[in-house]
């Protein structure tokens, strides 16, 4: 968020302080439901995220979304799974079905005749007949490693 950078008044930087530090509560809302649930005028609103540098509402809204997304870990998952009222089969079951609709999405939007293409270009990692990647193996990829590094 350009919120670091920029120079705000006391009024809307704590304004922006509330809507970072409650994101979750934020994200979805249109300028005026934003500016409803921190009790300020919807123009505060839009002449703040201005000031920030944004040209749209919709711009500050999708960073507002990456920012939120971006708090996510593993435990405040675990922490909102854990107050679902689900038995530990019930949270399993909604993890698959959950599983298989990201591979649903997958499936369609996988352009595979792209992968092959990619694949014929750039032939994967294969071991030689003694054991070892080759030159494109693990030397192509870390910087600083020689392919030769370490052969008798």
């Amino acid at each position: 968020m350009r919120f670091a950078r920029t120079e705000l008044s006391r009024q809307r930087r704590q304004l922006m302080r509330a809507i970072l530090d409650n994101p979750k509560e934020a994200y979805f809302l249109s300028s005026r439901e934003l500016a409803r649930r921190y009790s300020v005028d919807a123009a505060t609103i839009v002449r703040t995220i201005q000031a920030l540098g944004y040209q749209r509402f919709a711009d500050f809204a999708a960073d507002l979304r990456e920012h939120f997304v971006r708090q996510i870990t593993p435990y405040t998952v675990a922490k909102a799974a854990s107050q679902e009222k689900r038995s530990v089969g019930g949270h399993v079951e909604h993890g698959l079905d959950r599983d298989s609709e990201n591979l649903s999405v997958l499936k369609s939007t996988l352009d595979t005749d792209r992968v092959r293409r990619a694949g014929d270009a750039d032939p994967p990692l294969a071991a030689n007949p003694r054991g070892r990647c080759g030159s494109r193996g693990v030397a192509g990829v870390v910087p600083g490693l020689r392919p030769d590094a370490g052969r008798p």
